[in-house]
């Protein structure tokens, strides 16, 4: 036995794979379902007929108002081909089309009879005519018994029918086929093959055909960021193909933030666990184990920053036919953890060591405590929860036990016909239940829809697999899922970690402000003038770095989660900044902090500054006076 869809549940059958969603029913509902499946759109192939009369778009009895408005009213006119004369036929079908002499339309979305109507009274913008094979009198072979056979244009033998009713025999309602087959005009130019050579579909300007499974789609849905060809051909060619990163500039930012933030936090770590070994004091030791945190977490988005970079290089302009394998693969959930994790742990570090700082600025300033066994057992172990609580937020969106929160859909690869692309859950439920019947949907989980997927499909090869898109699956870089709406599962998760990030930007601000105001109060008290005036020196130096995190804290943090509650609130689609915020703008706290927090930093680049400058100037010097070319010595005595 083959491979197939069985449709037992409602229909006895099986339908097998190379059938399945040919736009024919095999099997009783088969194109229901395959319609829920591909979220297909309902679209007429027969125009409204009342007896002889045929009304084509608009023109309809009861839309009189609206055939006012348009510029041109409706007409009768008798459908015939140009060019072509049978003897003794007449037709059919009176159309009632818009009247005006050069009206036209759009084709691209007709269908079926009205396709062939309006092209063949070239009535169609960019549409010829359809019917370009003639009828001859072998065509059609065991089908219309009634035939009468005739000549056309004197030089050819045809055939016509006899319509009982009307007394009248004409050629109308018949498509030839190239196979000699013939189907009704209801079956041309309606993304079906009908003739079963593809004749009826061939020459029409309403499809568009997929390049590895000759599937026919809408022309509408080419482009539209939605899969429908299994073969993915109507969104990766050559007019809407599309890279990991979108813009190019982003690209360039990616690459350049994230080799900085790598060199300059890879710097930064030996050196800051040194001065952690070498601390003297517990304020030493604390600001030099969180600032050692700090640049770890800045690293881990640096990390993630060139990897993403180094994966867009690698799939390039091929990314669009690999798109949906990256998204629902391993890789694309550790790079996901790798910054979330990063910034975690950045922001949890620089929270604590800015209370850390405050509880014990008084301290600080009159009497610096030695380091202690408790001292470093304190900093070790809020070190370690830091990471911990970081990592396992990270990781809480990718365990099975919460994918009815998390999990974003389905992929069932290339291979199977009923699902293209991604399914979610609203998806699948609609399919199932044109499947099975009513079944819950309210109340399914992933587990009992991947159970009541699986029932559809025959076991014989083993039956079908499928791989679940998870949370940081919902975007091609792979970054944590921002933007969501009210509806959606992972709304509350979301919204509790943007309120963890204004909670931690307004904890700094408020204990940075706590220490700023008990230096000024604590300092003036100090007898001796020349620790005054190095303390003073410092608490001016830490105010100039406190006031450079917050603000790029702010510019970078704070406005993009506005961003994200205009966008829950549908107030604002946000979607297409989303790589803009993720890749530019957020990271740029991984290459501001070490600079910041770090002078050692800092001082390399002044003295690289310096290095430049002075071997420029040397370089200037010596151009300065070099000597004067012998051509140009020649020419000056000979001046003489």
């Amino acid at each position: 036995m083959s491979r197939g869809l069985s449709l037992l549940p409602l229909y006895q059958g099986i339908v097998e794979f190379t059938e399945l969603c040919d736009g024919k029913d095999s099997c009783g509902n088969e194109n229901h379902v395959c319609q829920k499946a591909r979220k297909s759109s309902t679209f007429f192939t027969s125009p409204i007929k009342r007896g002889r009369e045929v009304s084509i778009l608009h023109c309809l009895k009861g839309l009189d108002e609206l055939d006012r408005e348009m510029s041109s009213h409706c007409a009768k006119t008798s459908f015939s081909l140009d060019g072509h004369h049978t003897l003794g036929a007449t037709s059919t079908y009176e159309l009632i089309i818009p009247s005006h002499v050069d009206w036209k339309t759009d084709c691209t979305h007709i269908y079926g009879a009205s396709y062939v109507f309006l092209s063949c009274l070239n009535k169609c913008s960019k549409s010829p005519c359809i019917l370009t094979n003639p009828l001859r009198h072998d065509s059609c072979k065991d089908q219309y018994r009634n035939r009468v056979y005739s000549l056309s244009n004197n030089s050819r033998l045809t055939f016509l029918l006899r319509d009982r009713r009307y007394l009248t025999y004409h050629q109308d309602n018949i498509f030839p086929c190239e196979n000699g087959k013939c189907v009704s005009y209801e079956q041309v130019c309606n993304l079906v093959d009908d003739c079963k050579d593809g004749s009826d579909e061939i020459n029409c300007t309403n499809n568009f055909q997929c390049r590895v499974t000759k599937d026919l789609m809408p022309t509408t849905k080419v482009c539209d960021g939605i899969f429908d060809c299994l073969d993915l051909s109507d969104e990766c060619n050559d007019m809407c193909g599309k890279k990991m990163i979108n813009y190019q500039w982003v690209e360039a930012f990616c690459w350049v933030l994230g080799l900085l933030a790598v060199g300059f936090n890879t710097f930064t770590l030996p050196v800051t666990l040194k001065d952690a070994l070498e601390s003297k004091t517990s304020q030493r030791l604390t600001s030099c184990t969180f600032l050692f945190l700090i640049s770890f977490g800045d690293l881990l988005v640096g990390v993630y920053m060139t990897t993403i970079s180094v994966f867009n290089v690698y799939y390039g302009r091929d990314y669009c036919l690999e798109q949906l394998e990256w998204l629902v693969s391993r890789s694309c959930s550790v790079v996901g953890i790798l910054n979330s994790s990063g910034i975690s742990i950045s922001v949890f570090s620089m929270s604590a060591l800015s209370v850390i700082r405050a509880a014990n600025i008084s301290q600080s300033i009159h009497l610096p405590v030695p380091v202690s066994r408790k001292n470093i057992v304190q900093n070790v172990f809020i070190g370690v929860m830091v990471v911990i609580v970081s990592v396992v937020s990270s990781i809480i969106p990718l365990i099975s036990r919460f994918e009815d929160y998390f999990v974003n859909g389905l992929y069932h690869g290339s291979n199977i016909p009923l699902f293209v692309g991604i399914s979610t859950k609203v998806d699948r439920m609609k399919v199932l239940e044109a499947y099975y019947g009513k079944v819950g949907a309210a109340t399914l989980t992933w587990d009992m829809i991947r159970k009541l997927s699986s029932g559809m499909f025959s076991k014989d090869y083993g039956g079908v697999h499928h791989r679940k898109l998870q949370f940081y699956g919902n975007d091609d870089v792979c970054v944590f899922k921002y933007f969501v709406k009210v509806d959606d599962p992972q709304v509350v998760f979301v919204w509790a970690s943007h309120s963890m990030q204004i909670a931690a930007f307004l904890l700094i601000l408020i204990t940075y402000i706590s220490i700023q105001r008990k230096s000024a109060e604590a300092i003036p008290n100090v007898a001796d003038k020349i620790t005054k005036k190095v303390l003073e020196k410092r608490s001016a130096k830490v105010q100039r770095k406190v006031t450079a995190i917050i603000l790029t804290d702010f510019l970078s943090w704070i406005p993009f989660i506005f961003l994200c509650f205009l966008h829950t609130a549908e107030l604002f689609d946000a979607t297409k900044y989303y790589q803009i915020f993720s890749l530019v703008i957020n990271p740029i706290n991984s290459v501001i902090n070490p600079l910041v927090l770090n002078s050692k930093i800092a001082e390399k680049l002044m003295i690289l500054k310096a290095s430049v400058k002075i071997n420029l100037g040397i370089l200037k010097i010596n151009f300065a006076k070099k000597p004067a070319s012998p051509d140009i010595v020649m020419t000056n005595m000979n001046g003489r």
